[in-house]
């Protein structure tokens, strides 16, 4: 295998999860179940199944992408995907994460947000892809299915987005005990980290490598 510049590589061994890179990050895996057949992915329960690490982007990262591919059973409840957060213990503006809302996907920064942008349907695979780079004209560029589906400006500014070291997780907020801790409902397959924003291109052919497998 060659490696590729950039990126944060997590393997599935069993029911647990490895980080393969070279950083090294520790992972635990909080209940989420794990499948293996052509698609292989890990079964959230909604309400207690998460994945947890320590953070994964450095503070300050002003150019990143998230790319996901996931299938809620519940496309209406606040869910998150991915999240990395200031603080385990406090909400906090430094916060990044992919969210699910009222059958949309977007980008939430507490009180900094972008959230209505991706249109999705509940028991369906689904590839998306969340770029931020704030030296743009727009920070955030969402990509549905290897094609851009949605740009913005999260509600405070762009110049305010920030990433915070606390930690990360998928499947639930970094922080604990909030309303509603935004437990993911379904299967998340596969969560790739970039410290770089891809580019159009590169958002396409990843898509296109992988749809065959989920059914697109």
């Amino acid at each position: 295998l060659t490696p590729v510049n950039n990126t944060k590589l997590l393997t599935c061994q069993g029911g647990s999860i490895v980080d393969a890179s070279p950083a090294g990050h520790s992972i635990t895996n909080n209940g989420a179940t794990a499948v293996y057949n052509d698609i292989s992915y890990f079964t959230f329960d909604g309400s207690s199944d998460y994945v947890s690490s320590n953070a994964v982007l450095p503070a300050g990262q002003q150019q990143y992408t998230i790319s996901t591919w996931w299938k809620t059973s519940d496309a209406i409840e606040t869910q998150v995907i991915w999240e990395q957060n200031v603080s385990g213990t406090a909400v906090q503006h430094k916060r990044a994460a992919m969210v699910i809302n009222n059958t949309y996907c977007g980008f939430s920064g507490h009180s900094n947000d972008a959230l209505y942008l991706v249109n999705i349907t509940a028991n369906t695979w689904i590839n998306v892809v969340m770029v931020v780079d704030i030296t743009r004209q727009y920070a955030i560029y969402m990509y549905k299915n290897g094609s851009l589906d949605a740009v913005a400006n999260p509600n405070n500014g762009a110049s305010n987005l920030d990433v915070g070291t606390g930690g990360a997780s998928i499947g639930k907020t970094v922080v604990t005990n909030l309303l509603s801790d935004g437990y993911f409902n379904g299967q998340i397959s596969n969560v790739t980290i970039y410290n770089r924003a891809l580019t159009s291109t590169e958002v396409t052919k990843n898509f296109n490598a992988l749809r065959g497998r989920y059914g697109i």
